[in-house]
């Protein structure tokens, strides 16, 4: 019996000085209600994993049963395949648990029935269908950037995926240790990038570790050197002719002069692209020249006399 009690109040301000008592009584009948599966353990529909030939499944109905299943759809007494279903202890839901191993799992859709029935008698008339999607090709990881020797302090580690149970589709970390793992910062897609600045001179290996919806897994390697050029450009040598003067460098560089001292970026370009020999028109006395190579490494300022 359930009692509860009442009170109401209008838009004026008037209210019932007395409780309404309203009282409602359960009484027991006749169980007349099959077993319901209210949700299972794995998602209905899920991947598995390649190759995956069996996993753990619970079931959670709303009241003790018997439970069976099969990969054909039969009616509950001749399934050939059970559950161990709990009668007492409830989950936090107030469900009760069955428990199971399915079988002979494939790399494609898995189809299962599963009927329940109750300490009634009570069965279901129609089977509850459950889908599990096989893996049809192992994930990969199909290519991992940069390799070999880069000429620069800013990169970017790149994965790229292929495969698996969503055509690549995954999420990747990686590692330097093969202990601790950070996630791509652009992944749960193919393509998994990570950007690294300020590199230092050396090698570097990183560990790759990518996992898919199913639980499908692949791992892969980043191996790769800097080898950063620090070096300004130096004058190797200088001669003149009747109308300029001729300047080698050790490396293509991109120079500037005027005939007086300034800053690069101020001077007068002796050309657009970068080259080894620069040439500076005969108009005075002397010239300052500065180079800047494809790293950005500027020479200090040189003072040429003409």
């Amino acid at each position: 019996t359930y009692k509860y009690y009442v009170r109401c109040q209008d838009a004026k301000g008037n209210k019932n000085i007395a409780e309404y008592e309203i009282i409602i009584t359960k009484k027991s009948g006749p169980d007349w209600t099959p077993p319901s599966i209210i949700f299972t353990s794995i998602e209905n529909g899920a991947f598995i994993p390649y190759n995956a030939n069996s996993t753990g499944l619970t079931l959670y109905v709303d009241e003790p049963s018997a439970c069976r299943w099969d990969k054909n759809d039969l009616d509950f007494g001749s399934m050939g395949n059970f559950f161990v279903c709990d009668e007492q202890d409830l989950d936090e839901f107030n469900n009760y648990e069955c428990d199971t191993l399915l079988t002979g799992l494939e790399n494609k859709d898995n189809n299962f029935y599963f009927r329940c029935k109750d300490n009634n008698n009570n069965t279901n008339a129609q089977s509850y269908q459950f889908v599990l999607k096989g893996t049809q090709t192992q994930l990969k990881i199909s290519s991992a950037l940069p390799t070999g020797t880069i000429f620069t302090q800013d990169t970017a580690l790149q994965a790229t995926t292929s495969g698996g149970a969503e055509n690549g589709k995954a999420t990747c970390a990686f590692s330097s240790n093969n202990i601790t793992y950070a996630d791509f910062f652009t992944t749960e897609g193919t393509i998994h990038t990570q950007q690294l600045e300020d590199l230092q001179l050396g090698t570097y290996r990183y560990f790759v570790n990518c996992r898919d919806k199913a639980g499908n897994e692949a791992n892969g390697e980043i191996n790769f050197a800097v080898n950063v050029d620090k070096l300004a450009p130096k004058i190797k040598y200088i001669y003149k002719d009747t109308n300029s003067v001729h300047v080698v460098l050790d490396e293509p560089a991109v120079c500037e002069y005027l005939e007086k001292s300034f800053s690069y970026g101020s001077g007068i370009k002796t050309g657009s692209q970068l080259s080894a020999e620069h040439t500076i028109p005969l108009s005075g006395k002397e010239a300052y020249i500065i180079c800047e190579d494809k790293d950005k490494n500027k020479s200090p300022i040189v003072k040429i006399v003409l």
